[in-house]
């Protein structure tokens, strides 16, 4: 019996190529994105002991990943979007 197999992304690739497409801006950005980055890193959290992530963490993902990333970005508006949603930080 054939079936559909679907793949998606891990979540930290997800995440950082939302970050990525912010940092990059231009017409590549959605207004969703910071929307969808904090989605992605919560269902990372969740997945991974509910705590928060380590900033060199997700700079490491993106230097695997070949993306753009800081960690003031990741202190200051991913957590603030984060902390409105899920009131918390995502990055310590």
């Amino acid at each position: 019996m054939a079936g559909l197999t679907i793949y998606a992304a891990p979540w930290a690739y997800a995440f950082s190529a939302k970050v990525n497409r912010i940092l990059a801006g231009g017409d590549q950005a959605r207004p969703y994105d910071l929307d969808d980055a904090v989605s992605y890193i919560h269902e990372y959290i969740r997945a991974h002991g509910d705590q928060p992530v380590p900033t060199a963490t997700a700079l490491d993902w993106a230097r695997q990943f070949n993306h753009e990333s800081t960690a003031n970005f990741l202190r200051t508006r991913v957590n603030q979007a984060y902390r409105r949603r899920y009131g918390g930080n995502a990055f310590d």
